[in-house]
């Protein structure tokens, strides 16, 4: 809420208290927000498609996370995509109940990349954020 709102807010309240009037019903609506639940490395990444389009993956880019509940090796599974479509993994076995919990709630969860390292040895040459929408709210 602004502060010009803010303070009609109050004017209205207070006017409403002294001359006996109705007190104003104050609306407030979800503002979504993304909310960090992580960093980790992506699983897997030199096993898919990431090492092909290594040299076009970028610090900052937008991920798609999809959850494989019926993956063999791992009920909680979720693959971590590309804006594109190029599978590059998964989120680590050891960090998805929560998030896969959350997915399967309805929950929307996001990713993006957080650094992208030249050392394609190191299984975690890509680290990403985990981030699921939610947030404050603001009064009208």
């Amino acid at each position: 809420m602004q502060r010009r709102g803010f303070i009609s807010m109050l004017g209205a309240f207070f006017g409403a208290l002294v001359f006996g009037g109705k007190v104003p019903e104050v609306k407030a609506r979800v503002i979504p927000k993304p909310v960090s639940l992580f960093q980790c490395h992506v699983a897997g990444f030199p096993y898919y498609q990431g090492p092909k389009i290594f040299s076009d993956l970028q610090s900052g880019q937008k991920l798609k996370l999809l959850r494989e509940p019926n993956n063999p090796h791992d009920s909680k599974a979720i693959a971590v995509f590309t804006s594109n479509g190029h599978k590059l993994g998964y989120i680590p076995r050891t960090h998805n109940p929560l998030p896969a919990d959350l997915m399967d709630n309805g929950h929307k969860l996001t990713a993006g990349l957080s650094s992208v390292s030249s050392d394609m040895g190191d299984y975690s040459c890509l680290e990403m954020g985990i981030f699921v929408k939610g947030g404050g709210w603001q009064g009208l």
